[in-house]
Protein backbone atom coordinates (compact mmCIF):
# COMPACT_ATOMS: atom_id res chain seq x y z
CA UNK A 1 0.00 0.00 0.00
CA UNK A 2 1.03 3.52 -0.54
CA UNK A 3 0.31 6.65 1.53
CA UNK A 4 -3.18 7.16 0.08
CA UNK A 5 -4.37 3.73 1.19
CA UNK A 6 -4.75 2.18 -2.26
CA UNK A 7 -2.89 -1.02 -2.98
CA UNK A 8 0.12 -0.71 -5.22
CA UNK A 9 -0.46 -2.55 -8.53
CA UNK A 10 1.67 -5.67 -8.92
CA UNK A 11 4.03 -5.88 -11.81
CA UNK A 12 3.14 -8.64 -14.20
CA UNK A 13 6.12 -10.59 -15.46
CA UNK A 14 5.98 -13.50 -17.76
CA UNK A 15 6.57 -16.52 -15.68
CA UNK A 16 8.10 -19.70 -17.01
CA UNK A 17 8.45 -22.89 -15.16
CA UNK A 18 11.71 -24.77 -15.15
CA UNK A 19 9.94 -27.54 -17.05
CA UNK A 20 8.96 -25.16 -19.88
CA UNK A 21 12.52 -23.86 -20.09
CA UNK A 22 13.85 -27.42 -20.24
CA UNK A 23 11.34 -28.28 -22.98
CA UNK A 24 12.31 -25.25 -25.04
CA UNK A 25 16.01 -26.02 -24.68
CA UNK A 26 15.38 -29.63 -25.75
CA UNK A 27 13.57 -28.51 -28.91
CA UNK A 28 16.36 -26.05 -29.76
CA UNK A 29 19.03 -28.72 -29.15
CA UNK A 30 17.19 -31.22 -31.35
CA UNK A 31 16.93 -28.68 -34.15
CA UNK A 32 20.65 -27.89 -33.92
CA UNK A 33 21.50 -31.60 -34.00
CA UNK A 34 19.32 -32.17 -37.07
CA UNK A 35 20.81 -29.11 -38.74
CA UNK A 36 24.36 -30.33 -38.09
CA UNK A 37 23.53 -33.81 -39.35
CA UNK A 38 22.13 -32.43 -42.62
CA UNK A 39 25.21 -30.30 -43.11
CA UNK A 40 27.62 -33.19 -42.39
CA UNK A 41 25.73 -35.50 -44.77
CA UNK A 42 25.91 -32.89 -47.52
CA UNK A 43 29.64 -32.48 -47.00
CA UNK A 44 30.11 -36.28 -46.98
CA UNK A 45 28.26 -36.55 -50.29
CA UNK A 46 30.32 -33.73 -51.75
CA UNK A 47 33.59 -35.37 -50.72
CA UNK A 48 32.55 -38.76 -52.13
CA UNK A 49 31.52 -37.32 -55.50
CA UNK A 50 34.58 -35.10 -55.78
CA UNK A 51 36.72 -38.17 -55.04
CA UNK A 52 35.23 -39.74 -58.19
CA UNK A 53 36.08 -36.62 -60.20
CA UNK A 54 32.63 -35.04 -60.14
CA UNK A 55 31.27 -31.71 -58.96
CA UNK A 56 28.51 -31.02 -56.46
CA UNK A 57 26.42 -28.03 -55.55
CA UNK A 58 25.19 -27.72 -51.99
CA UNK A 59 21.90 -25.97 -51.32
CA UNK A 60 22.70 -23.00 -49.12
CA UNK A 61 19.25 -21.53 -48.65
CA UNK A 62 16.94 -22.19 -45.78
CA UNK A 63 14.47 -25.00 -46.34
CA UNK A 64 14.08 -28.62 -45.36
CA UNK A 65 16.99 -29.71 -47.56
CA UNK A 66 19.55 -27.30 -46.14
CA UNK A 67 22.98 -28.77 -46.40
CA UNK A 68 22.13 -31.58 -48.78
CA UNK A 69 23.86 -32.09 -52.07
CA UNK A 70 21.38 -30.94 -54.68
CA UNK A 71 23.17 -31.40 -58.00
CA UNK A 72 25.82 -34.02 -58.71
CA UNK A 73 27.70 -33.57 -61.96
CA UNK A 74 29.79 -36.59 -62.97
CA UNK A 75 30.15 -35.62 -66.64
CA UNK A 76 33.04 -37.40 -68.32
CA UNK A 77 34.25 -39.21 -65.22
CA UNK A 78 35.28 -42.85 -65.16
CA UNK A 79 32.41 -44.02 -62.97
CA UNK A 80 30.75 -47.34 -63.64
CA UNK A 81 27.70 -49.19 -62.32
CA UNK A 82 29.35 -50.02 -58.99
CA UNK A 83 30.25 -46.38 -58.40
CA UNK A 84 26.70 -45.38 -59.31
CA UNK A 85 25.36 -47.78 -56.67
CA UNK A 86 27.36 -45.87 -54.04
CA UNK A 87 26.42 -42.47 -55.43
CA UNK A 88 22.65 -43.03 -55.26
CA UNK A 89 22.98 -43.85 -51.55
CA UNK A 90 24.27 -40.31 -50.92
CA UNK A 91 21.84 -37.49 -50.07
CA UNK A 92 21.38 -36.06 -53.57
CA UNK A 93 17.93 -34.65 -54.10
CA UNK A 94 17.98 -32.58 -57.28
CA UNK A 95 19.87 -33.49 -60.42
CA UNK A 96 22.26 -36.25 -61.39
CA UNK A 97 24.37 -35.77 -64.51
CA UNK A 98 25.99 -38.95 -65.82
CA UNK A 99 26.87 -37.82 -69.36
CA UNK A 100 29.88 -39.49 -70.94
CA UNK A 101 30.31 -42.13 -68.23
CA UNK A 102 30.58 -45.91 -68.42
CA UNK A 103 27.21 -46.64 -66.83
CA UNK A 104 25.03 -49.31 -68.40
CA UNK A 105 21.40 -50.38 -68.29
CA UNK A 106 22.09 -52.33 -65.09
CA UNK A 107 23.42 -49.18 -63.46
CA UNK A 108 20.12 -47.40 -63.96
CA UNK A 109 18.51 -50.01 -61.70
CA UNK A 110 20.25 -48.21 -58.83
CA UNK A 111 18.80 -44.83 -59.84
CA UNK A 112 15.23 -46.02 -59.31
CA UNK A 113 15.95 -46.15 -55.56
CA UNK A 114 16.12 -42.35 -55.43
CA UNK A 115 12.64 -41.11 -54.55
CA UNK A 116 13.61 -37.44 -54.64
CA UNK A 117 15.66 -37.21 -57.86
CA UNK A 118 14.07 -34.70 -60.24
CA UNK A 119 16.52 -34.52 -63.14
CA UNK A 120 18.71 -37.15 -64.79
CA UNK A 121 21.09 -36.69 -67.69
CA UNK A 122 22.53 -39.81 -69.38
CA UNK A 123 23.72 -38.45 -72.74
CA UNK A 124 26.73 -40.05 -74.46
CA UNK A 125 26.24 -43.40 -72.74
CA UNK A 126 25.32 -46.90 -73.93
CA UNK A 127 21.89 -46.84 -72.29
CA UNK A 128 19.14 -48.68 -74.19
CA UNK A 129 15.39 -49.12 -73.78
CA UNK A 130 16.12 -51.86 -71.23
CA UNK A 131 17.71 -49.25 -68.99
CA UNK A 132 14.66 -47.01 -69.29
CA UNK A 133 12.58 -49.84 -67.81
CA UNK A 134 14.34 -49.23 -64.48
CA UNK A 135 13.38 -45.56 -64.50
CA UNK A 136 9.64 -46.34 -64.49
CA UNK A 137 9.82 -46.63 -60.70
CA UNK A 138 11.43 -43.18 -60.27
CA UNK A 139 8.15 -41.35 -59.70
CA UNK A 140 9.77 -38.02 -58.75
CA UNK A 141 11.72 -37.80 -62.03
CA UNK A 142 10.60 -34.75 -64.01
CA UNK A 143 13.36 -34.34 -66.61
CA UNK A 144 15.45 -36.83 -68.58
CA UNK A 145 18.12 -35.87 -71.08
CA UNK A 146 19.47 -38.72 -73.18
CA UNK A 147 21.19 -37.49 -76.34
CA UNK A 148 23.46 -39.87 -78.27
CA UNK A 149 22.27 -43.02 -76.51
CA UNK A 150 20.72 -46.18 -77.93
CA UNK A 151 17.17 -45.53 -76.73
CA UNK A 152 14.33 -45.59 -79.26
CA UNK A 153 11.05 -43.75 -79.72
CA UNK A 154 9.21 -46.84 -78.48
CA UNK A 155 11.22 -46.99 -75.26
CA UNK A 156 10.63 -43.30 -74.57
CA UNK A 157 6.89 -43.64 -75.27
CA UNK A 158 6.66 -46.53 -72.82
CA UNK A 159 8.52 -44.55 -70.17
CA UNK A 160 6.25 -41.55 -70.67
CA UNK A 161 3.20 -43.78 -70.21
CA UNK A 162 4.57 -44.80 -66.81
CA UNK A 163 5.64 -41.24 -65.89
CA UNK A 164 3.25 -38.82 -67.63
CA UNK A 165 4.85 -35.67 -66.13
CA UNK A 166 8.32 -36.62 -67.38
CA UNK A 167 9.92 -34.40 -70.02
CA UNK A 168 12.36 -36.37 -72.17
CA UNK A 169 14.92 -34.82 -74.46
CA UNK A 170 16.80 -37.32 -76.55
CA UNK A 171 18.39 -37.70 -79.92
CA UNK A 172 19.87 -40.25 -82.24
CA UNK A 173 23.34 -41.70 -81.57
Amino acid sequence: MNDSGTPKPKRRWYQFSLRALFGLMTVVAMFCAWFGYQRREGQRAKAAIEELGGRVSIWDYWDHRWGQAINADLFGTAIDDQDLARIVELPISGALRLDGTAITDEGLAHVQKRRDLRSLSISDTDITDEGLEHLKQASSLEFLQAHRTRITDGGVAELKRALPKLKVYYGAP
